[in-house]
Parts: structure tokens; sequence; C-alpha cells
């Protein structure tokens, strides 16, 4: 037992070293790997970053002040040529704004927001404005003076995709920066190219790693992992052990896995996206969709080893029926982990792995996409690895019988843990199985396009099923979620969004003067009051609510509505408020209602005169959500990080709350009843129904209240779009595999016509696929593009002609009019969907129906430049451009505004924040059309490519099946064809050359026969007269000592008579060996063990020879050949006799035996250390009767041959005079499964 460890052992070592590139190329991986990580944990990213940016600092001010004072040079009185100038200077990293004394004259950029700002604070740099820290230089020219300005660091008052807190690229400084004016903070003190303090920067983070440089590391772990198992296939092919190197390739695996993805040794991968739990997480073994996909690849590439590298025993394949049995177990066993990979993939990923729309998939998707391809590929590998199990002897129907009664099992076992919904898995197993089982029955080696193109489209299918399944039960289960939240919502509800206008417009309405002037005159009423606050406050975004306003005194009584009495006023709303009221961060006038009507509720209270009789009063203002509002809808910039998980939760999903069967709320695209009928439901329950399209889930939750969220169905389109997906990653990822087993294999056969056939009107398919895809996209871009300027050309002009019937009698525009134009404004938004901005003749805003966005600082309050010179200087009547905040693009329109007398009162503008998201989803909308569209063209291209190839080369197949068993001197048949096209002209020149080839056959074989007799006499003659003549010369011998009666007679005939005795033995010999020649007994073949059979014959010779003879076996002891083993002995002695009859006298003789396994055959080489044969005798070795030796007729290699051929195999040699010669002997190897 030891020796055979040590063996083993020694074995692999050798077998790992014989591949020195790969070894080398692994190493060199390994270091990298080691040398990233190391890297990664000890390089501190944050120390780079800090002196780069201080140096980088001091070029940027230097910079600034020197492009600062050069703008400033070019300065001059005329203000046309002032704008051309910053219109010159628009495109530099820097934004300049030139004041006119203090008031800003022109600027380049309209990302700066300078409002509030004077132009003394801009000479201290940085400067603090509202949505950024800047770098400033100021330069005055004269009356005039120019800031210019850097961008240092954004910084917004709340965060999401578009805006985004970060230091300017070119600083190269990562997240967790302040800035701090306190010298004594401890940060790094940054200055100027002068020497002069400027902030210092304060590291919140401390230590930092690398990104880059882990994803370098992963990128060599990657590659060495897939070299690593390169490596492995070339070990195994190569040794003798091959059972063994599956278990250390197992081994191996597993420790690799655990140490760089499970115990966290290797720590940069957490850097890496596709290693983090952001996009998937199930447990420390699973941590990340990229440690699942690497788990998988692992696990598939030993079923790919074990497919082709283990061979089953004989006996067992033969003789027990139970390993069968646990066959289909382990296959059943594998389906089971397909679908618990699947559900996992989709239960702990936080998006959607349905990809029912384009905006679902992403690079991620791919990879999980992938991963569901590798585990389909697992199980067709190991159902092929199993068949010779799985069907024994071929027989057919015993395997159908099998395949139906383990699906059915499988499904029995799934009811019985409770999982009714798995007969696709049930139906998958049987089409797989049966589909490999078909293909290994008809005794095909390799898959071929049409087998490919079933297998790809039974586990597309699979795949969307399984998925589409485990997504609604996420779904469904995530809906039940939602709901709870949402009837917890509906007894105190929140708006964010208004909190934040109430919260900025309370003082003004506690000090307007306007309110307290009514109050003052003694004419306020609560219509008119009412009529006031909503023109100059509750407008736009508030105007999705109901407005009550109620004015109270000191005394005055309140008629409650629904009875008959009346209270105190100020008790009244009193008692209200600490009933439901809850107070709202950051106001002192506002309070949340929780009412309990499934409404936002609102209360207002603003006490005016307080103190003074006569005039104290106060107005108390409810605010109620209505239930469902219509406008411009509010854009994603204005949507913090924590709104946007909000609304990311109820994406894609429309609800609506009932209170007593009358709709309070409704949120979405679907259009729901004013009224629920109820009388079906109970408190408590949760019902599930199926109308327009819809699925909806309605909830009960207390009596007269419920709550409905509701769904899209998926439909036909949408699983059509995933099953193409799917069918196009899974088709690249098979072809990807094939390419490279034919890299690997570059001894595999070249494709014939009807695969290049195949494979050129397939790829033509998917070329214009591809061309009209990105065609069609670029034209709907394009044409989109073209709608929204046409659209918000009309928009604008609509706007413009309303605007024009309001204010077109005003001679100017002021600020006092803002209240009124911001009204104006926010009606036409409601009116047109769409937000209006309007800006005065110096550039700068006077009015906007999204104020939030100037308010907040996101943008600043001037015209973009362009525009505004386009209009004001360069009479432009429309202007339509892109535009940018933050990180979000638009289209945004601008028109001047007249009065009744055609003079500008001011610059309309319509902003058009959602048309890139309508874009998005459109170009989505188009491609999935496309997709689906192509899919069945594709799908018909594939059959049309099958049907066609094989009708086009079906004579060709039929000429290649005729001519391969065309045999000279046979019966040849011809080929009927009916075609007179060029194959119908190859048929007819094979029928042509059939005919002459038997007229040619006859005519050799009588050739041949005659020759053959005449060589054949010539040669016998030559062999029986070389005995004759020693025979007749002692017969003459004998006569004429009979004649001179010689002494000792006697002695003397004996000494004759053994004479030809031994050359009548001679004759005697001759005559044999041409007889054997002539006809080869019938072999009779039978599995034989060759190694046995060898060290036998070996044992014989070295104990009758003084010749050394080594043997070297690399493979398993117990390998069988299929030959006669009579013969395979004479092949055996015929090759080590001539060895050992090479070596000349005076030469230690030496004959090394290897045998070894190449594929499915035996390759043995017999070497001497002999003389060689010589360059004149190389051509007749396996020519009959010919001999080197003194003796011999020369049959023997002739002999070797014959059997050698006859046996399936081939013989061929290699010689170096004076060195030696070596015999190549091919036989198949005997496998079990055939």
């Amino acid at each position: 037992m030891s020796r055979r460890f040590v063996s083993a052992f020694w074995d692999m070592v050798r077998s790992f070293f014989r591949c020195k590139g790969l070894v080398v190329l692994w190493l060199l991986l390994l270091t990298g790997v080691v040398t990233c990580e190391w890297m990664y944990r000890h390089i501190n990213a944050r120390e780079h970053q800090q002196t780069f940016f201080r140096e980088q600092l001091m070029r940027e001010v230097y910079a600034l002040d020197v492009r600062t004072r050069q703008v400033a040079d070019q300065l001059t009185s005329s203000k046309e040529e002032i704008w051309r100038l910053m219109l010159d200077n628009g495109d530099l990293p820097y934004q300049f704004v030139v004041y006119s004394d203090t008031v800003a004259l022109a600027w380049s950029a309209q990302r700066v927001s300078v409002e509030g700002s004077d132009l003394t604070d801009f000479e201290v740099s940085p400067v603090r404005l509202a949505n950024g820290w800047y770098l400033s230089s100021v330069v005055r020219r004269g009356n005039l003076a120019i800031v210019g300005l850097l961008l240092l660091k954004s910084e917004y008052p709340y965060q999401n995709p578009y805006l985004v807190n970060h230091f300017n690229p070119v600083f190269r400084l990562g997240d967790g920066y302040d800035i701090s004016f306190d010298r004594s903070s401890g940060g790094m003190e940054m200055r100027s190219h002068e020497g002069k303090y400027l902030f210092s920067l304060i590291d919140r983070v401390g230590h930092a790693h690398i990104s880059w440089i882990a994803r370098v590391g992963a990128i060599f772990l990657l590659l060495w992992l897939v070299v690593g198992g390169v490596l492995m296939v070339f070990i195994i092919r190569n040794s003798v052990y091959r059972g063994r190197w599956l278990l250390v390739i197992f081994g191996l695996g597993f420790l690799i896995y655990y140490l760089f993805f499970v115990s966290g040794v290797y720590t940069g991968l957490s850097n890496v996206s596709l290693f983090s739990p952001v996009w998937f997480a199930y447990s420390a073994w699973f941590a990340s969709v990229g440690s699942l996909g690497i788990a998988v690849m692992l696990g598939v590439f030993f079923v790919w080893c074990s497919c082709f590298f283990f061979r089953w025993p004989r006996s067992l394949v033969r003789h027990r029926i139970w390993l069968r049995v646990f066959a289909w177990l382990l296959l059943m066993g594998m389906l089971w982990l397909m679908n618990w990979v699947m559900q996992v993939l989709v239960d702990h990923s936080p998006d959607v792995f349905m990809f029912m729309h384009l905006s679902d998939f992403g690079a991620v998707s791919v990879v999980k996409m992938g991963i569901v391809f590798m585990l389909m590929l697992g199980f067709t590998l190991f159902g092929y690895r199993l068949m010779p199990l799985l069907f024994y002897r071929r027989r057919l129907f015993p395997f159908v019988v099998s395949v139906v009664a383990s699906a059915l099992l499988y499904q029995i076992l799934q009811v019985t843990a409770g999982r009714f919904n798995h007969w696709d898995a049930s139906l998958f197993m049987v089409l797989m199985i049966g589909t490999i089982g078909w293909m290994y029955h008809r005794r095909m080696v390799s898959f071929t396009f049409r087998h490919l193109v079933w297998l790809l489209l039974i586990a597309d299918i699979f795949a969307v099923v399984r998925i589409y399944h485990f997504n609604g039960v996420k779904e469904q289960s995530n809906r039940l979620f939602l709901i709870d939240m949402l009837a917890g919502n509906m007894t105190g509800e929140q708006d964010a969004v208004a909190e934040m206008y109430l919260s900025d417009m309370e003082e003004r309405i506690a000090t307007d003067g306007n309110i307290r002037g009514m109050i003052a005159e003694g004419d306020i009423f609560d219509e008119e009051l009412k009529q006031y606050l909503i023109k100059n406050y509750f407008y736009g975004y508030l105007g999705r609510y109901d407005i009550q306003v109620v004015p109270c005194w000191p005394g005055a009584e309140l008629y409650v509505d629904g009875s008959d009495q009346t209270v105190d006023c100020y008790r009244y709303f009193s008692d209200m408020l600490l009933q439901f009221g809850d107070s709202i961060s950051g106001c002192r006038h506002f309070y949340l209602l929780k009412k309990d009507n499934g409404q936002v509720n609102y209360f207002g209270m603003f006490d005016y005169f307080k103190g003074q009789p006569g005039l104290e009063l106060s107005v108390y203002v409810e605010l109620t959500s209505k239930p469902y509002f219509e406008g411009p809808g509010y854009p994603e910039l204005l949507l913090s990080d924590k709104d946007r998980v909000r609304f990311d939760l109820m994406k894609g999903y429309s609800y609506a709350g009932y209170v007593n069967g009358k709709l309070v709320k409704r949120s979405g695209n679907y259009l729901y009843d004013l009224k629920l009928l109820s009388d079906s439901l109970v408190q408590g329950d949760k019902q599930w129904t199926y109308t327009g399209g819809y699925s909806h889930l309605t909830y009960a939750y207390r009596q007269g209240a419920a709550v409905i969220i509701s769904c899209p169905q998926i439909t036909l389109s949408n699983l059509l779009f995933a099953f193409s997906l799917f069918f196009v990653v899974f088709w690249i990822l098979a072809t990807v595999l094939i390419a490279l087993n034919r890299l690997m294999h570059r001894s595999a056969e070249p494709y014939s016509i009807r695969q290049r056939i195949q494979i050129s009107m397939i790829s033509f398919m998917v070329i214009l696929l591809m061309v009209v895809g990105v065609s069609t996209v670029l034209y709907t871009s394009w044409q989109f593009r073209r709608k929204n300027s046409d659209m918000l050309s009309q928009r604008l002009k609509s706007v413009m002609l309303g605007m024009e019937q309001k204010v077109g009698s005003e001679s100017a525009l002021t600020d006092d009019m803002a209240g009124y134009l911001n009204y104006l404004l926010q009606n036409f938004s409601n009116v047109f969907y769409s937000d209006i901005n309007l800006y005065g003749l110096d550039g700068q805003l006077l009015a906007t129906s999204r104020p939030e966005l100037y308010r907040r600082g996101i943008i600043g309050n001037l015209m973009d430049p362009n525009a505004y010179e386009s209009l004001k200087y360069r009479g432009v009547r429309e202007f339509v451009h892109q535009e940018s905040i933050g990180g979000l693009m638009f289209t945004s329109a601008y028109v001047p505004l007249l009065n009744q007398r055609n003079e500008v009162l001011a610059y309309l503008n319509l902003p058009y924040f959602v048309g890139s998201n309508e874009l998005r989803d459109e170009i989505s909308s188009i491609l999935v059309a496309i997709i689906n569209a192509y899919l069945v063209f594709v799908l018909l291209a594939i059959g049309m490519a099958l049907i066609a190839s094989r009708q086009i080369t079906r004579p060709l197949s039929l000429i290649r099946h005729r001519l391969s068993q065309t045999r000279l001197g046979l019966k040849n048949e011809k080929i009927v064809y009916a075609g007179t096209d060029e194959i119908g002209h190859l048929v007819d020149t094979y029928n042509r050359m059939v005919d002459e080839l038997a007229l040619s056959a006859e005519k050799l074989a009588r050739s041949e026969r005659e020759l053959a007799w005449r060589e054949m006499a010539k040669q016998v003659a030559h062999e029986i007269k070389n005995p004759l003549t020693p025979m007749q010369l002692s017969v003459q011998y004998l006569q004429k000592a009979w004649r001179d009666q010689v002494p000792d007679f006697d002695s003397f005939i004996q000494r004759v008579t053994r004479t030809l005795i031994e050359q009548i033995q001679q004759l005697s010999v001759i005559a044999n060996e041409f007889s054997h020649f002539a006809k080869m007994p019938v072999a009779r073949r039978e599995p034989i063990a060759l190694v046995d059979k060898l060290m036998n014959t070996v044992s014989l010779y070295q104990q009758s020879s003084d010749v050394t003879i080594r043997v070297d076996v690399k493979v398993d002891a117990g390998v069988k050949v299929l030959m006669d083993g009579e013969q395979l002995l004479s092949v055996f002695n015929n090759l080590i006799k001539n060895g050992i009859q090479a070596i000349p006298e005076g030469r230690a003789g030496v004959i090394d035996i290897t045998v070894k396994r190449e594929g499915a055959q035996l390759v043995m080489s017999f070497r001497d250390n002999g003389k060689g044969i010589p360059e004149s005798l190389r051509e007749k070795m396996f020519t009959p009767n010919f001999t080197t030796k003194t003796s011999g007729m020369g049959l023997g290699l002739a002999i070797v041959k014959n059997i050698v051929e006859s046996s399936g195999g081939g013989i061929h040699y290699e010689t170096e005079v004076g060195s030696g010669t070596v015999f190549y002997v091919r036989v198949p190897v005997f496998d079990d499964m055939s």
C-alpha cells in the first residue's frame, strides 16, 4: 500500500512539472495575487490623495488667478462684448461672473448659485455658496469686477443619484473629507502658491484602501483560477492515477474557495462590486454573487473533469443494479440543487431577476445568468457522465421508463415537502435527460449544432419558468409586507415635500402685511382669505391638498358640521390639536393631524395682533390631501436618498386607500373606482383579485377601512423578453465554451459544410439584429429628442400666449409682482404638466413653478448664458438646448415674453426634467419589441438553417458515405440524383469513376495475381534452392564414398543423413512460414489485459538473454484491449526478438518498453540501442520476405503489421543509424462503456 502511495505521489509530481510553462504562469499569477493583497492592506490611499490634493490645489489656485486676470484684461464697456467674452470662456472648468458695482452683469455658467452673496464674499477663498465650496479670485477693472470660480467641493442640502457631494474630480480626492477654517482642528493645512493659508482638510476616515489594486487583484485571482484549471487538465491527461487527481481537484477547490471567499484571508475582494454583498448575500459561504459564481464554476469544473477522466469500473456497471438506482437519485439531487441555487439568487437579491424590462438588465444580471448557465451545463455533463449507468446496454424502453419514473418520484417528493409548483422541473428532467439519452443511444460522441439548439432551448425555458415562479413568490411576500406598511401609514402618513413647503412659508404667512391689513380694516372674510392664501402660498405642489381656512377671534362661536351645537372656536381647535396633533420638525405653526381617515392632514395656526383688543385674530388652516392629483409630478432631482428609499419600495406599484367605501387616496398608474364594494371584506382579511391586467391585494385593516396595492401582471411579452435575454446570453456563453474547447484541442475536426452553412446563416441574422437594433435605437433617440423639442415648443408657445393674456398689458415686470407671477406659473404648470421659469431682462430669476430648486440652492437663479445671449443680443425667437443640474441632463427651451406693445417683458423657460427617463423607457420598450421579434426570426433562421443545410449537403453526405465505402475489387454502388446542378455533375463524375474503378480493379487484380504468383514462385524457388544445394552435394558425396568403400562408412552415413535431415527441416520451416503469411488464422478477439501479457513475455526474455529490458507502464494495470491473445503475444515476441537481434556484439543491450494512453488508444514503444536501420532499407521494413538477417524469412514485421492493423491500430518506427530504433504500436483501448 505504501509503495502505491509513493508511486502515485511521484506520478503527480512528474505530471506537475511536465507543464513547465503553465506552472510558471500559474506561479506568476499567484505572486500577483499575493502582491496586490499586500499592497491593498498596507498602502493608505488617503496619504497619496492628500499629497496630490495639496500640490494640485496650489496649481489650480495659481491657474485660476492667471485666467481671471486674462479675462479681466479683455473686459470692455459694451455689454454685448462682455457676454460674448463670457460665452468664449464657457467651456473652461472655471465659471466667471462680471459685476457692475454690486450687480451681476454677465456670467459664463448658470450652475453657480451667487444670489445672496456680496462681491466682498468672493475676496476670501474658498467661498461657501449654496451648492458647494468654490475657489475664488476677484479682479477689478474700474467700475467692473470679475469673479473667477472653480468648484472645490459640491455640497447639496441632500443627495441622490444626480446630486452627489464630492470634490472636483481634478483633485482626485475621495469621500470622507471636510473643509474647516479652524487651524486648531488638527487637519492638514492647505495653502496657495503664495503660501497663504486657505483652509484645513479634515480626514474623517483616516485609512482607505486603493480600489484599483483590489480590482487588479481580483483579475489576477480569476486568471489564477482559470490557469490552475487548465494546468490540472494537462496534468490529469499525462497521469496514470487519474482517480486520485480528481480527489486532489476536489480538495484543492474546496481549500481555495474557503481561503479566498469565506475565511476573509483575501480582503481585497470586498472592494470589488461583484464580490460585494450589496447585490447578493446568503451566508458566510455565499456572501456575494461573485463567490456564488466561483463556487458553481468550481463544481462544474469538477463535474467536467469527472466526465472526461473518470471511468466506471466494469463490474459496477454490469452487475450492480442498486448503483443505477443511486445514479438516478444523484440526478434528482442535482436537479434539486439547481432549483435551490436559482431560488437563493432570487430571494436574496435586492434587484429583480426576471428582466421584464431593459432597465432591469445590467452587468450583475449577466453574472447571475452565467451562474444559471453553469448550473445547466453541470446538469448536462452530470447526466451524460451517468448515462452508462442510466442507459445500460443501450436498451431504450427501460431507459424511458426510468426517466418517467424518476420525474414522477421527484414530483412526489416535492409535493410531500409542500412544494406543489415543481412540475416544470420534472418536465425539464424528462426533456433534458431524454435528449442526452437519445444522443447516447445514437452513439454520438459530441454535440451537433441541432442538439446544442435543443439543449439551450430546454435550459432556457426551464430557467425562465423557474425564476418566474420564484419571483412571483418573492413579489407576493414583498407585497404582503408593503400592504401592512401602507395600512400603518394610513393613520398618520406624512408628506416630506409638503412639509418642506410649509416650513418655508409659515413665517411669511405669520408676518404677511396684506393679511394684517385686512384684519386691521375689519373686512376679512373666510372665502376671501382662503383665495388669498391659495393664490400666494398654497399653489403648485400644495395644490394636491384641499384647504379650509377659519378665522377666530376671542369669544367667537364655531358651528360644528353634523351637529346643532356651537362651540368656542379657540377651545375647539385646541382640543383637536391635543387629540390629533403631532409636531413637525422645523415648523412652529404647522402640525400633522393623525385623524385616521386615510388622508394626509396638516393643521396651521397663526395669531395676529396678539393681546390687542379689537384686533386680535387667529387664522386656522387645515390641509387635507386629495384622493388623486393631476399635475406635472415631482422630479427625481428633488428626492433625497431617504425619500428615494420610500419611493423605490413602491416602484412599479399602484395603491389606494378607502374609508367607509370612499376613495381617499390614490397613487400610481391604475385608475381605482371612487367607491369600494366592501360587502365581502372582513376585518383582517387579505384578498387577491385580478382585473384590468393587474393583480390586486386588498386588506381590510380595520372596520370600514381598506387599502389596495396593485401590480401589473406579467404578460406573454414580458416572458418572451426574459426568454430572449436568457437565450442570447446562454448562446454566447455556449459559443465561447465551444471556441475554447476547439482551441485547446487543435486536432479537432474542421467544421463541415453543413456546419459552416448553419453558422453563416445564424451569424448573418445576429449581425442583422445588431445593425437594425442599433439603428432603431439611434433613430428613436433622434426622433424622441425632436419630438420633445417640438412638444416643448408647442407648450412654450401656449404658456407664452397665456402669460401674454395675463401680463401683456404691463410695461415691465418687477420683483413686487413675484407672488402673482409664481401663482400664474403654478397654474400653467398644472395645465401643461411642465415646470416653468420666468427670467427678467437682466437674466435673473423672477418667478418659477418649482421654487424649491432655487431656494435649496441646487441651481443658481441666473439664466443660461447661451440662451440669454441668443435671445438678448442675437434676436433669436426660440432657443432649445441641453442643460444639466448635477448629473441630470435635460432639454430646456427659452422664448421672449412680449407685451402688447411688442416689447420684451421677460424670458420664458420650460425645463423638461423627465425627458431622459421617458427616453430611456421608450428605448427600452422598442428594444424589447425588437428582441422579441428577432428571437422569433432567429429561431426560424435556425430551423431554416438546419433544414436548408441538410437539404443542400445531403447529396454531399451521400457521396462522402459512398466514397468511404468504396473498395478496390468490390462492387461499389452508384448514386441516384436527378438534379442537373453542380452537385449533379459531381454525382455523374462519381458514377463514371465507379465504372472506371471497376474496370481498373479487374485489370489490376489480374495483373497483381500474375505478379504475385511470379514473385512468389521466384521467392519459393530461391528459398528452396538454398537447402537443395547442400542436400545434392551430400548425396553425391555419399555415392562417391560408397564407390570408394571408405572406412568407417557407418559414421559417414550418419553425418550425411544428419545434414539431409537439417535441410529437410529447413524446407518444412519455409513451407510453414509461407503458409502462415498467405492465410492468417481467424482472430479470436476478446478483452485482454495488455500489461499482464506484456510483463509475462518480458520475464521470459529477461531470463533467457543477456539484454536488459526495462518496462515503464503509465496506465492502469487493468487496462484492456480487444485482440487475439496469441496474436498479441506474437507481436511482443517479434518486436522484442528483433530488438535483441539488432544489438551488435560488444554492446550492452538495453530495450526500453513504454506503455501510455493517448485519448482512446494505448501507445507502446519498443526502443533498442542497436545499429539502427540504414536509409536504403527503411521503405522495405514491413515488406513480406524482406530481412536484414542471415536467417529467417523476413515475415515477422509484416505479420505484426497485419495483426495490429486488423485490430484497428497502427505501427510505425523511428530510427537513427548507430543509436537504435523505436517501434510505436497503437491499439484501441477496450472501454467498459462500449
